[in-house]
């Protein structure tokens, strides 16, 4: 007996410390960091007990769920009947936390009361602009009866509570009252709309589809449940199409659903602001389905419509089908495709076995005939010249064989022909192979297409190896662009070749003015061909090159010189997709003859440097404006980084020039430099013997730059120019040492305007506004001199390469004229003698 009492004793203390753990304040602490832990890892999201007191018949406690929602409980209960009665409130601000754009305020409150297997819960609240109400009684933890009364719910808020975007307004009402009884659930239930829209801007913005304002969208569903049975009938109607289901049948013991389905659109001319296409007619689908344990099981749906009809039967996984003359250009136009092409369409279908892949077998075969492409709706999308339509024919046959597919298809058209087409499916292991023979017998049928001559045929063979619906292996064979053109690729290697190819040709068959014409050859070998990762090298050569001076000229704006030769040769490599390139040009306008860098394909930056020759200046006047004399030899770098950066040295004008680009903007920097080899490349007058400092800018975009030269030790050479000043004068003046001058000026597109000042010792030369004209070559540079106090000035016309010159000095005409009167006899004014001095002078002045 002791014993007893000693267990006894136990089972008390144990109890009673059961007891204080989870009853009392310090349980409670103890207890509830284990109860949001626990609850947090089985839900996935952040719970949090902002308050929590439990004892032995009561539970207050404000619960905190994903920081967005707040529950409050307080209930009371017997731990041993395992009865309770308890009040509750739901609420939220935001569903943000939730991925919801949610800013509305959301609150529902009720009660609940009974045991844990048998109770009663009821609620009311804010929920989607609607005040709904419900009341629920819980059996086994499964709801048997359902009372809700949701009248005016938002549907675009539903649509976000859904992770939706609100492509529909309008209210919804929805009614239940459903009882669960022996066994059995009957009752009803109603779902409709209430004024309610599509959002035909979303719509638009999303899925590029136009829809006419206001665009109403009206559903309707009555629902009657009876013995686990429950029978539907539903109506969705638009201004465009009606479709719906009036017996759907669903047992819900079976998980089994059969249904009729009805669409119709009366009007297909209602369709036009949506696809943008004219259609006639209507279309009317009409069938029965079963669906059991979620997979369809039945089907049997007849479509009437687009110029023809289609029936389609699915039973016990065996499908049959029949297209008859469908309209192309009605399909085309129903998927808002302009109407390119029209035929009629026909097929026959029969499949077993549609569940099971490996099983599969059946027949399809599909024929498009009596086609043809629309010359006027090809002509408005690629600008072609079509005068006629291009017939053409298809026909497909595939026959299916325990899960393997094959397939033969022929195109014959006026253009081309597709010969062969073959493929093989297994649709147990997705793998796959297909070859292609394509022939066209005359390239010069395409002129009225392309707009461009072509001449000769083009053949193409190819053969492809898929493995899991991935390219495995690739042979092509090709003859076009008036050459041989081979692919070969096997898993990630590749190697290619052209020969003999038409760069003409290849400009033209990718719909680009021809800028040239040569004999194109290239290999290649890639060891990967993923873009991210290419390693390889390869060769490429264009021999034969001729610029297109007509198509270059319109491309550039300016007049291209003509029969311009030019070859090619360039050896990249592959490096983790760098391209590491060494490259020359030969052309009679200028030669590179290296041209050498780096180009990262993925980020785009281009790093390369070059050595330049241009033998004659002059074969640039289309790019300079000005004609220029001499040769260049050049090298320096460019670079390409989101803008163009290039640097250029030479040797000239006995000096080295150093000149950058940087996008737009060139400047350029030389020292002591010849002046006469600088005039002599301008084609100007070599009037000056020394030399320089020039730094200038322009800027290509605006046509816009500033010029500065410094102008150091140096003379006047013998021209036009010192001859005549040395006439007036009567004396040399190119003996005359001119130091520290300048000059300054601007460049707006082809006009040049400057200043210019030269000091000697005994002589000042000064030009405050000149100009020259850099298209017609005209001068208009007005120069004022002194020299040893005599005053002199001229003006320079004419054209650079025929200048004019009209010198005058007052001074020595003032002196003149008073030596000639003081020498004639004074101012006599009605002597002879006198009125022959005033003729006298009245000529002299004529020459200044």
């Amino acid at each position: 007996m002791k014993i007893l009492a000693y267990v006894f004793a136990i089972f008390v203390a144990l109890f009673t410390l059961i007891y204080a753990v989870l009853f009392s304040s310090a349980g409670n602490k103890l207890l509830k960091p284990y109860i949001e832990n626990y609850a947090t890892q089985k839900s996935g999201i952040p719970i949090k007990l902002s308050s929590f007191t439990l004892t032995s018949s009561t539970l207050n406690t404000t619960i905190n769920i994903n920081q967005d929602l707040n529950l409050d409980i307080n209930a009371s209960f017997g731990l041993f009947s395992q009865s309770f009665d308890m009040s509750y409130k739901l609420s939220a601000a935001t569903l943000k936390n939730f991925g919801l754009n949610w800013a509305k305020e959301v609150s529902l409150s009720g009660n609940a009361n009974g045991k844990l297997k048998n109770f009663i819960a009821n609620g009311s609240g804010m929920v989607a602009g609607s005040d709904i109400k419900f009341s629920s009684r819980v059996l086994d933890f499964a709801p048997k009866e359902l009372k809700l009364d949701a009248k005016g719910l938002n549907i675009d808020e539903l649509l976000v509570l859904a992770n939706q975007k609100p492509y529909a307004t309008g209210k919804l009402n929805l009614v239940a009252d459903i009882a669960y009884k022996d066994q059995n659930q009957s009752g009803n239930a109603k779902l409709m709309t209430v004024s309610s829209y599509l959002n035909s801007k979303l719509i638009k913005d999303d899925f590029n589809i136009t829809l006419p304002a206001n665009f109403a969208l009206n559903l309707s569903s009555d629902i009657a449940i009876q013995n686990q049975i429950a029978h539907a009938k539903t109506v969705l109607s638009t201004p465009i199409a009606v479709a719906a289901a009036l017996n759907t049948l669903y047992d819900m013991d079976k998980n089994e659903i059969t249904s009729d389905f009805n669409l119709g659109i009366p009007n297909l001319a209602k369709l036009e602001p949506i696809i943008k296409q004219k259609l006639n007619g209507e279309i009317l689908l009409k069938g029965n389905a079963k669906a059991v344990q979620g997979k369809l099981d039945y089907l049997d749906a007849d479509i009437k419509g687009l110029g023809g009809t289609v029936s389609a039967k699915l039973k016990d996984s065996q499908i049959d089908a029949q297209i008859k003359n469908l309209k192309l250009s009605q399909i085309l136009k129903l998927a808002s495709i302009a109407p390119l092409a029209d035929g009629d369409i026909n097929g026959i279908v029969k499949i077993n076995e549609l569940n099971e892949p490996a099983l599969m077998s059946g027949t399809a075969n599909l024929q498009i005939s009596k086609a043809n492409l629309k010359s006027s709706q090809l002509n408005k999308i690629i600008d072609s010249s079509l005068k006629s339509n291009i017939n053409f024919a298809l026909n497909t046959n595939i026959n299916i064989d325990k899960g393997l597919v094959k397939s033969n298809s022929s195109l014959n058209s006026d253009l081309l022909q597709v010969s062969t087409l073959n493929a093989n499916y297994d649709l147990n292991t997705k793998n796959s192979n297909i070859s292609l023979k394509a022939d066209v017998s005359d390239l010069g049928k395409f002129k009225e297409i392309i707009n461009q001559e072509l001449n000769g045929k083009l053949s193409l063979q190819a053969d492809a190896k898929l493995k899991a619906n991935k390219l495995e292996n690739l042979n092509l064979l090709s003859n076009a662009f008036g050459g041989e053109i081979k692919a070969s690729l096997q898993g990630q290697n590749l190697k290619a070749s052209v020969k003999n190819a038409s760069l003409h040709d290849l400009f033209v068959l990718t719909n680009q003015k021809p800028l040239g014409d040569g004999v194109i050859n290239a290999d290649i070998n890639l060891s990967t061909i993923d873009i991210k990762n290419l390693n390889g090298n390869g060769v490429l050569s264009i021999t034969n090159g001729k610029l297109n001076q007509k198509n270059i000229s319109e491309l550039l704006g300016k007049e291209f010189p003509k029969n311009v030769e030019f070859g090619l040769n360039a050896k990249p490599n592959f490096t983790n997709s760098i391209v590491y390139f060494s490259s020359n040009l030969n052309s009679n306008l200028a030669k590179i003859t290296k041209f050498d860098g780096e180009f990262d394909i993925n980020k785009n930056i281009l790093n390369a440097n070059y050595i330049a020759n241009i033998a004659n200046l002059s074969s640039l006047e289309f790019i300079t404006g000005a004609k220029l004399n001499g040769e260049l030899n050049a090298n320096g770098k460019v670079k390409f980084d989101k803008n163009l950066q290039a640097t250029l040295n030479s040797k000239l004008f006995g000096s080295e020039l150093k000149s950058s680009l940087n996008d737009n903007l060139i400047n350029l920097n030389i020292d002591k430099f010849v002046i006469a080899d600088l005039l002599k490349m301008l084609g100007y007058a070599q009037f000056y013997e020394g030399s320089g400092n020039l730094k200038a800018n322009y800027d290509l975009s605006t046509q816009k730059g500033k010029f500065d030269a410094d102008i150091l030790e140096g003379k006047l050479s013998k021209s036009e120019l010192t001859n005549t000043v040395s006439l007036i004068l009567n004396r040399d003046i190119t003996s005359e040492v001119y130091k520290n001058g300048y000059i300054k000026g601007d460049i707006n597109q082809n006009l040049v305007t400057f200043k210019e000042q030269m000091s000697s010792p005994k002589s000042d030369i000064n030009v405050t506004k000149g100009e020259v004209n850099l298209a017609t070559k005209a001068l208009n540079i007005p120069i004022d001199m002194n020299v040893e106090k005599t005053d002199i000035s001229v003006k320079i016309t004419g054209t650079t390469q025929n200048p004019k010159y009209d010198a005058k000095s007052n001074y020595l005409q003032n002196k003149i004229e008073k030596g000639l009167e003081k020498l004639l006899g004074g101012k006599e004014s009605n002597s002879t003698k006198s009125n022959d001095a005033k003729e006298l002078i009245k000529g002299l002045k004529s020459l200044f």
